[in-house]
């Protein structure tokens, strides 16, 4: 059987106490001061449906919401599940975690709940007129963003209202005002004693305060970020764009010049301190994070979700005082044979050249089909099963005979098929990306047989050979 070792995901601290799971599989690991205290498994390790989306951190260990219900790990090796259900959003403050329940599929016209849960039981229970998309802790409790279920399920988006809820910490809650149309990222409501949420009533969205009647400030931020953590125990967020040229895609950029960085570091985290609405820090890093954490005021942790350019999953333990220090742990080193997942094929190795045959023609009728502004030259596919990727090279018009490629892995960590949902929105990054002045340049620096890479080549990376 072959093995891969733990890759970083949902990641979450209190103090001098670090939690990270992996990404795909129920195993956790505990640091104290950067170190490795145990690895902690709330399941077995080859159930795939009991990965952690999320952990809260406190002082009696951490509660970690995975795909099939709440647990809690005690930090001496105790883990118990609290609640047996899938849950949405979720917030965690005065030891207990608000969880939204969301109301039936497929036509989700009734009320979300939020339940709150403690390690005694359910704590009380609130009924939230619309769907919970984002909870936050403020000093008296939890703050809710809602967003109007329309007249059925099926309502776009963009054509519902949305406001703020807050409910107490016995299940009281008190609606805000009408906040318009719902702002796109998933991530935008920030709480503690300065509470904001992204709201995108006129343009461009802006980062704006919550009053105590749960309105927002006629001003804020203008800004949409990709994502956004908050810390609501330490007021502070922080933000993940791309990296622009100097003025923000917005009109707002946190810097007092323009940043310079390689074509594949490409992405800016920002730390704002909302009470008084400036930024505080920022890391120019290469990749995509994954999940953020703060252990204080000045130590953000980061998870990054795609490899360094060592091949290794990392997190970035990020000082933002005196002299913004930033330093790496390697947790598949640090953890060895002591967080294992085990790796299957999705069909008998026999079907594996059909399987991947048929998602390299899949991924080159759909790229040919988006119509993009570059010239394919051709699709094929490197490496065998697991770790094998699909490689579409292409010219750029105007640059001669200058050439391009970028390559996305065929099979997850988990050695299983990935989902070809992604292609459209990526053609369209790659897209964006070559009407950049960074990469004229780059491919105009760079010789004809070395083709510009728009993705480097990433895969399941620390994979051992079969037992």
């Amino acid at each position: 059987m072959r093995w891969r070792r733990i890759v970083p995901d949902a990641i979450a601290a209190n103090r001098d106490t670090l939690w990270v799971a992996d990404a795909s599989r129920p195993c956790l690991v505990q640091l104290h001061h950067g170190e490795l205290v145990d690895v902690h498994w709330w399941s077995a390790p080859d159930v795939l449906g009991s990965a952690a989306t999320r952990l809260h951190a406190d002082e009696n260990g951490v509660w970690v919401v995975a795909q099939d219900g709440v647990f809690h790990c005690d930090g001496h090796g105790a883990t118990s599940l609290v609640f047996g259900e899938p849950v949405g959003a979720t917030a965690h403050a005065h030891s207990m975690l608000a969880a939204a329940l969301p109301s039936t599929w497929p036509t989700r016209t009734g009320p979300d709940r939020v339940r709150l849960l403690s390690l005694r039981g359910a704590r009380g229970e609130a009924q939230v007129p619309g769907a919970v998309h984002e909870l936050a802790t403020t000093g008296d409790g939890f703050l809710a963003y809602v967003v109007d279920h329309g007249p059925s399920g099926m309502t776009p988006l963009l054509d519902r209202g949305s406001r703020l809820a807050s409910i107490d910490l016995v299940g009281e809650i008190r609606l805000g005002p009408p906040l318009g149309q719902p702002h796109l990222p998933e991530s935008g409501l920030v709480g503690g004693t300065n509470p904001a949420v992204v709201v995108a009533d006129r343009w461009p969205p802006r980062l704006t305060s919550v009053l105590a009647d749960l309105s927002t400030a006629p001003a804020g931020l203008p800004f949409a970020p990709l994502d956004l953590w908050a810390a609501d125990s330490w007021d502070r967020a922080v933000v993940w764009s791309h990296l622009p040229d100097g003025s923000g895609e917005y009109g707002w950029w946190p810097l007092a010049e323009p940043a310079e960085a390689p074509l594949d570091r490409s992405y800016l985290l920002t730390v704002v301190d909302m009470a008084r609405g400036q930024p505080v820090g920022n890391l120019v890093i290469a990749g995509y994070p994954s999940q953020v954490a703060m252990a204080g005021p000045g130590l953000v942790w980061v998870s990054m979700q795609r490899t360094d350019a060592d091949g290794r999953h990392v997190v970035l333990a990020w000082d933002l005082a005196p002299s913004e220090k930033v330093a790496e742990l390697d947790l598949a080193a640090m953890t060895g044979s002591r967080a294992l997942m085990p790796v299957t094929p999705p069909v008998p190795e026999r079907e594996l050249p059909h399987l991947i045959e048929s998602q390299r023609r899949s991924i080159a009728e759909l790229v040919a089909a988006e119509g993009t502004s570059f010239e394919i030259v051709d699709v094929v596919t490197q490496g065998a099963w697991p770790q094998c990727h699909v490689v579409v090279r292409f010219r750029v018009p105007g640059l001669g005979l200058r050439e391009g490629a970028f390559a996305w892995p065929l099979f997850d960590r988990d050695g299983q098929p990935v989902d070809y949902d992604w292609t459209d929105y990526f053609v369209f990054g790659i897209d964006e990306e070559l009407e950049s002045d960074a990469f004229k340049e780059a491919m105009l620096r760079t010789p004809d047989e070395q083709p510009v890479w728009l993705r480097r080549p990433t895969g399941i990376e620390g994979l051992l050979p079969e037992s």
